[in-house]
């Protein structure tokens, strides 16, 4: 869970509608850094002199928050430092805060990816956490929705994800469990945008969640099986995963 900031105060918040607002990051290396690239929010008629702040939550580094100004002083072209590693998988809430000490929160938008080099956020971020002797594992997190954990000791966990031999070994096993997650939220009525996100990420020929008796556990467990294997051939992981066996034993 992330931690709140307790002497503030959210009593009459506006949500701020996410595509009000974007932020943009760019990784170099080690150094890093993101920009709060979009905030129109004048139909909201917040005060001019309130403050701006951008919160950030990884698994690794953990809470973050970044004093960006009053609201008639942005410069959205300024930069905030943050560790190269660890941006692509941070998300971000946005507080506009009440001017003086009371630190009532006039408006918020939370769960706020980052776009890497104008790419689109990924669906499913990878987070570096201390896994112990465990190489991955999928969490999914209440606000977030399903994340892979790469244990922070690797040293290079973003090019070991990508690599053929762990999405061939590993993703079908990431795939189930995710599908099955979708199926279970269904069931329970607790699909929400980024269920229904993922539903449409796991629609393949075979595989149409509409179709499937969610209330069901063995018609769930069908489901997050076909859509492993769907993922699977739609993505020719068996073929490319022999290839580069052969390449790694010539």
């Amino acid at each position: 869970m992330r931690p709140t900031v307790a002497n503030l105060n959210f009593t009459s918040r506006k949500r701020i509608e996410r595509s009000h607002v974007r932020i943009s990051g760019t990784t170099a290396g080690n150094e890093g850094y993101f920009i709060l690239d979009r905030f129109d929010v004048s139909e909201y008629e917040f005060p001019y002199d309130a403050q701006l702040f951008v919160e950030s939550w990884t698994g690794k580094y953990g809470y973050q928050r970044f004093d960006v100004g009053r609201l008639d002083r942005l410069d959205l072209a300024k930069r905030h430092d943050f560790a190269s590693n660890d941006l692509p998988n941070a998300t971000f809430r946005i507080k506009v805060v009440a001017p003086g000490s009371s630190g009532k929160i006039l408006g918020d938008a939370d769960n706020i990816p980052v776009e890497i080099g104008g790419r689109p956020p990924s669906i499913l971020p990878i987070d570096p956490v201390d896994l112990d002797n465990r190489v991955w594992w999928l969490e999914i997190d209440e606000e977030t929705g399903p994340v892979l954990q790469m244990n922070q000791r690797l040293p290079d966990y973003q090019q070991i994800a990508r690599d053929i031999e762990f999405r061939a070994t590993v993703m079908p096993s990431v795939v189930y469990q995710i599908a099955l997650w979708v199926a279970s939220s269904t069931s329970s009525g607790e699909a929400d945008a980024k269920v229904r996100r993922w539903e449409k990420a796991l629609t393949f020929p075979s595989v149409d969640l509409s179709k499937v008796n969610v209330e069901d556990e063995d018609s769930r467990q069908d489901f997050a099986t076909r859509a492993a294997k769907a993922f699977a051939k739609h993505h020719d992981l068996f073929e490319k995963f022999i290839i580069s066996l052969d390449r790694n034993q010539q």
